[in-house]
């Protein structure tokens, strides 16, 4: 009787999610790690997962594109939305029959694929399918989903059983473009952001900052009215019959009809409890705000940018969303937005910058 060849994955970008991904993945499938930065220098990786210790060995990693692509059957791709362009124009060329798999799928990757990867079996997650951290040399595996829900670029493709294999979970396929509209991270880290930092920006503070559990009703008071407008720029595209089904919005993902609310909801999040916002050490006890933290970085130009591009397609207005704009375009050094207009879309997940720039070609995308 002959065995079944394992299926081979290679990951790009070994990060909380690429690393979180080896140990459930590795019963079933060759992993292979694909590192630009070298940053995969070592093949054994150590899990923490539900109170148990897990040794991992990775099969490969590679730094050639052409040989870690050569004989991969799924490409999975994890690295930051800043980055996602860059890597695709890299790996594009020796793209053949593999199913690609961006996780997660929130931001621009559905924009990107149009652009790049029309004609590939092209899917992502809706969300992560575990929150992790790295911390001391382990892989801490906190929480994880109970259910995984993912999209296809194609809407008659689907990868139920595959995904099945790799999660052990029940599966939800939904749309793309509810994933796309999907503002969790847009709003939840820099609604935050700007309560901590507003008129704070260069002041000393004499400890890092759990990030969720010292959150406070201005937080969730700014979160609430971006939610709202983003809410807004969904109706208006359900109306112009762009999108076939609206999203949910976030204080309704999590229970909450009122700021208070939010606010006691997100403090109770046991997985969220001890993430501590990544902050520049001046000294003993002495921290500041870090610039280049991904809450900035990426959750600016590739999160609330991409929906005010949006939000101008639908010609929707939104103050709040650029009350935090305003505030850090200033901190980044860029210059997105004058009088509450796009000015400057390049390097953002605008699509705008993917050359979608009517409601017409915004369709295309979304109905594919």
């Amino acid at each position: 009787m002959s065995i079944k060849k394992k299926k081979s994955i290679t990951i790009i970008g070994y990060g909380n999610v690429g690393k979180s991904l080896v140990h459930i993945l590795q019963e079933n499938f060759i992993i292979n790690i694909l590192s630009f930065s070298k940053n995969a220098k070592s093949s054994k990786l150590v899990t923490i997962f539900k109170k148990n210790t897990y040794e991992n060995t990775l099969d490969n990693i590679y730094n050639d594109v052409e040989i870690a692509l050569k004989n991969t059957d799924i490409l999975i791709i994890t690295v930051p939305n800043f980055l996602r362009e860059e890597i695709i124009l890299k790996v594009k060329s020796y793209i053949k029959n593999q199913i690609i798999i961006f996780i997660p799928g929130i931001g621009p990757s559905q924009f990107i694929s149009y652009k790049y990867l029309r004609g590939n079996r092209v899917f992502c997650l809706e969300r992560v399918p575990f929150i992790s951290r790295y911390i001391d040399d382990k892989e801490y595996i906190l929480d994880d989903r109970k259910i995984i829900k993912y999209a296809s670029m194609y809407s008659g493709d689907s990868i139920d059983e595959l995904l099945n294999i790799m999660f052990k979970k029940p599966v939800l396929k939904i749309d793309y473009q509810l994933v796309t509209l999907t503002s969790s991270n847009a709003i939840l880290h820099t609604s935050r952001m700007y309560s901590i930092f507003n008129s704070k920006e260069t002041e000393i503070f004499k400890k890092e900052i759990y990030f969720y559990a010292s959150w406070d009703d201005k937080a969730s008071r700014l979160f609430n009215e971006c939610d709202n407008e983003i809410m807004k720029i969904c109706q208006k595209l359900y109306e112009l019959e762009v999108i076939l089904n609206k999203p949910i919005s976030l204080m309704e993902y999590y229970d909450s009809t009122t700021p208070k609310e939010l606010t006691k909801k997100i403090k109770s999040i046991e997985s969220f409890k001890n993430i501590k916002l990544k902050m520049l050490q001046l000294g003993r006890d002495k921290y500041i705000l870090d610039k280049k933290t991904r809450f900035l970085t990426e959750d600016i130009p590739f999160g609330l940018l991409m929906f005010k591009g949006l939000a101008e397609l639908v010609k929707v207005e939104t103050p709040n969303i650029d009350k935090i704009l305003y505030w850090a375009q200033n901190i980044l050094g860029s210059e997105y937005i004058i009088d509450g207009k796009l000015i400057d879309f390049s390097k953002t997940g605008c699509p705008q910058n993917y050359n979608i720039e009517s409601i017409k070609e915004l369709y295309k995308v979304f109905n594919m």
